[in-house]
């Protein structure tokens, strides 16, 4: 056990469980067989099919992955379905600014809890 980082074994227990708990609710079934960073793409593209995660970085899914989640819960408050939503798409693709700035602007604000 000497040298095993528990708290990043720790870490990686609880993203894999929230993803769990997450997939969970778009009806995806099984994703227990994926990868972290495949479970949160698979989420993602049911919350918002539209989106291309072709080549982005594990920090750019994490956060398109926050949105998602975010988006999801927000549509569950106004009784929506939370599936097929394209504004989730909009907003990571708004003009001026591509998906990949948005997600590290994201990521930034809650690193820096701003």
């Amino acid at each position: 056990m000497e040298g095993l980082d528990l708290s990043v074994v720790d870490q990686k227990i609880r993203d894999r469980l929230d993803i769990c708990r997450m997939a969970d609710r778009p009806g995806l079934g099984s994703i227990e067989g994926l990868s972290i960073n495949e479970g949160r793409m698979r989420i993602i593209k049911a919350v918002s099919p539209g989106v291309n995660l072709d080549g982005k970085d594990g920090e750019y899914i994490q956060a398109a992955y926050d949105a998602a989640k975010d988006m999801y819960s927000g549509s569950l408050a106004d009784g929506s379905s939370g599936r097929n939503n394209t504004g989730w798409q909009d907003c990571m693709d708004a003009p001026g600014e591509c998906g990949s700035d948005i997600a590290r602007k994201n990521m930034i604000c809650r690193l820096t809890g701003k």
